[in-house]
């Protein structure tokens, strides 16, 4: 027999759903969970597989079992999963019924907070700079219209197939807080965390780079990919153009006589918007 089930957690501890070596899954834990409670052997499937440290609200998964699961599922599997791990619905569906392949779509949300608050520490990007939601909103329109996302895909995959149709995307706003949130068919290894990162570029983040990321006039352009935690691949094209501007604005000699002669121009945003991978370290 075959089973859905709904699950929800907390990705902090963990890198990642998919089971790897080494290394603490979510997977690896709810089919240790699973095999404890049915007496067998059990293998799952997702309907996605998140990156290290991205929570789930929820993740549709399928496993087969020669047990008929009872009313009290819900009760003993969540007794054996740890606290940031939660079967929230388990459903019996058809014996072809696969959760990745018959998903009609994903959706993601990233969070974004802009006043200081632990309580939000690990579930929301704490975001000290300036925010223009309708420039992004209007960036969001080409992400639709878009394809093909290689650009936006982590460099160390085995995908070879990187077109994606994106639903939605669009930021919302809640007091002091926004919402990211972006629907689509499927998404690439650490798309959405590179589409973030490029869409706040468009604001200018200049004296950002400067003042909190240390980009300054380093010339340093490839330690960062060596050791990256991530496996973000940081190549010249992508951060020389961040150093560039900073250099640019605050200590090029012309820049300066020119600011001191002519005064500050202001900041005009460009009609169309191009995206580059390099800023997904931010």
């Amino acid at each position: 027999m075959r089973y859905f089930i709904d699950v929800s957690y907390i990705g902090t501890n963990y890198h990642g759903w998919q089971i790897q070596e080494n290394a603490s899954s979510i997977q690896q834990i709810l089919e240790k969970s699973l095999s404890t409670l049915l007496g067998a052997d059990i293998k799952t499937l997702g309907s996605g597989r998140t990156d290290t440290g991205v929570h789930a609200l929820s993740q549709i998964v399928h496993f087969d079992s020669k047990k008929l699961l009872d009313n009290n599922f819900l009760y003993k599997i969540n007794s054996i999963l740890p606290s940031d791990i939660s079967v929230i619905g388990f459903y019996k569906v058809k014996g072809k019924a696969n959760a990745r392949f018959d998903a009609i779509s994903r959706e993601y949300i990233y969070k974004i907070h802009q006043n200081k608050n632990p309580f939000l520490n690990n579930r929301s990007l704490y975001y000290k700079g300036n925010i223009n939601i309708h420039l992004m909103n209007e960036a969001c329109k080409v992400l639709v219209a878009s394809s093909d996302f290689k650009s936006f895909s982590k460099v160390k995959t085995e995908v070879n197939n990187f077109k994606c149709v994106i639903n939605y995307a669009r930021f919302e706003k809640s007091n002091d807080n926004f919402n990211f949130l972006i629907s689509s068919n499927r998404f690439l290894r650490g798309m959405v965390r590179s589409i973030m990162g490029t869409l706040l570029d468009i604001n200018d983040r200049i004296p950002e780079l400067k003042k909190e990321f240390g980009s300054g006039m380093c010339n340093i352009t490839k330690c960062c990919t060596d050791v990256c935690p991530e496996d973000i691949n940081i190549t010249d094209n992508g951060i020389i153009p961040l150093k560039e501007r900073v250099v640019d604005r605050f200590y090029d000699p012309l820049t300066i006589l020119r600011r001191k002669i002519f005064g500050k121009k202001k900041k005009k945003f460009p009609p169309s918007f191009s995206f580059s991978k390099g800023i997904s370290k931010f």
